[in-house]
């Protein structure tokens, strides 16, 4: 899976007070704590640029395996109504996977696009798409 942003920033986040507890119970001044935060967030900054704009080509061997069998039968789990359900279902499998790889796995549709090698925008359609069967 890519970068997933928020997941890194409550790493961080965790990470951090972690540190700043060790820090206090070390007696290390609240300047040289303020100095290495900033030092530990430029990091996790630069880290975070990086990810975003240089997003890891994923394949069949890096990607998270997905059991799609079992996923079409949770389908009628995830869609309580009958008729929303039968909508779905008449859509080809790979829109259903983009839609569960987005609002179920909380990928990007930038990662799904690598995944399903299908163009970002097509992948922002069929979420769409089946978002507006489920309203």
């Amino acid at each position: 899976m890519g970068y997933n942003h928020a997941k890194a920033e409550k790493e961080f986040w965790e990470m951090w007070n972690e540190k700043q507890k060790i820090c206090r119970e070390a007696e290390m001044s609240e300047e040289n704590i303020q100095k290495l935060f900033e030092t530990e967030r430029e990091i996790f900054n630069s880290d975070r640029r990086f990810y975003e704009h240089n997003p890891l080509s994923l394949n069949d061997t890096q990607a998270e395996r997905i059991d799609y069998d079992r996923l079409e039968k949770c389908w009628m789990e995830l869609i309580p109504d009958e008729n929303a359900y039968r909508k779905v279902m008449e859509l080809p499998e790979i829109v259903r996977k983009a839609y569960f790889l987005n609002k179920i796995r909380g990928y990007s549709h930038e990662e799904i696009s690598v995944i399903l090698h299908k163009p970002r925008r097509t992948i922002s359609f069929w979420v769409g798409k089946i978002t507006e069967i489920l309203k």
